[in-house]
């Protein structure tokens, strides 16, 4: 989910938006339209702040929380628990939620580390799914009581598809 946030020199509603974000742990890039002014182009605000969700401009100004989190759980982009708003990947494959692990694994060996990692994208119980069928196809093995390795003496690591490069990044 790409999400920017449209600004000018001295908004103050822009930073009332971007703590608003910051509070959701919704990740989104600045722009600012006196720099950039082809966003204006594009996105023909009158006032700032912008909201711009997978290139569509949702709100201007400064929507209500309520509104916010409900426009991305519509987008069935994300889910809530808690208070917290958390991103899923609901159209992913188990094998692509196995790979996301197995790559989650090489870059944090940690299990705990892994698990926080991926609950910004993954449900905890897709995680623990996944660990589970990997130790079972011994394709991830355990070398101490919270720590995870890749058996890639056993198995390689699969290849990481185009569509999940990004994610894997960001880890």
């Amino acid at each position: 989910m790409k999400i920017q946030v449209l600004t000018t020199p001295g908004c103050s509603t822009c930073n009332i938006l971007e703590k608003m974000l910051d509070k959701l742990g919704v990740k989104y890039d600045l722009i600012d339209v006196t720099e950039n002014p082809e966003y204006l182009q594009k996105y023909p605000i009158f006032t700032a702040p912008g909201l711009v969700i997978n290139e569509k401009l949702e709100f201007t100004g400064i929507p209500k929380i309520d509104e916010l989190k409900k426009n991305f759980v519509n987008n069935r982009q994300c889910f809530l628990d808690n208070r917290n708003l958390y991103f899923q990947m609901l159209d992913y494959s188990m094998n692509e939620k196995m790979i996301i692990v197995q790559y989650g694994i090489k870059k944090y060996d940690d299990e705990n580390t892994v698990v926080k990692k991926l609950k910004s994208i993954l449900t905890e119980k897709d995680i623990q799914r996944s660990i589970d069928t990997l130790i079972g196809t011994q394709k991830v093995r355990r070398i101490g009581p919270k720590t995870l390795q890749n058996n890639e003496s056993h198995t390689e690591l699969p290849e990481l598809p185009e569509n999940l490069k990004d994610i894997i990044d960001n880890l």
